[in-house]
């Protein structure tokens, strides 16, 4: 099977969800699958900037190449346009949905808004949705009206046996 996985995150900076990224790759390789793994440059921190990013990830074309399956990590990947996406929300993007002390201001308003609508839409597009943890598919559950939600907490290490049900579970 020919997969994608896509993840976003800051330039030069190695994080959780990178990491799984890699073995989940590794564990698909080792499996006999074509994997290819894709970063997208995310800056969160420049809330200004989100939808211009997020206009970006909808641009990208993921159905070069012919892929059988596209896995997104986190958000923005999942607004990439791609056949047969799948979705294992290793870390929510819940900044657009908490309170803001003292209220938000309008552009905060605007692009919190204009999140949760690509949340929405997104979510709803995706074939099959998976969460990293129980917090996270509560999220769903409640942020975004998602019904049952199934939990696929990411091993630590590289052990084959450990990954056995998650890729069932993905791949299915």
């Amino acid at each position: 099977m020919r997969i994608s996985i896509i993840t976003a995150s800051a330039l030069f900076v190695r994080d959780a969800v990178g990491a799984t990224a890699e073995l989940l790759a590794e564990q698909l390789r080792g499996r006999g699958h074509a994997v290819e793994r894709i970063a997208i440059p995310f800056e969160a921190k420049a809330l200004g900037a989100i939808p211009e990013q997020m206009l970006a990830c909808k641009l990208l074309e993921l159905s070069t190449g012919e892929p059988d399956l596209v896995i997104a990590l986190q958000f923005p990947a999942y607004l990439s346009r791609c056949p047969k996406l799948r979705v294992w929300l290793l870390e929510h993007f819940a900044t657009a949905y908490e309170p803001i002390e003292g209220g938000r201001d309008r552009e905060t308003r605007i692009i919190h808004g204009m999140i949760r609508a690509a949340d929405a839409a997104s979510l709803n597009a995706a074939e099959k949705i998976f969460a990293g943890s129980e917090p996270i598919a509560g999220r769903l559950r409640t942020l975004q009206g998602l019904g049952f939600i199934d939990v696929l907490e990411a091993p630590s290490g590289n052990d084959p046996s450990d990954w056995d049900a998650i890729l069932r579970r993905l791949l299915d």
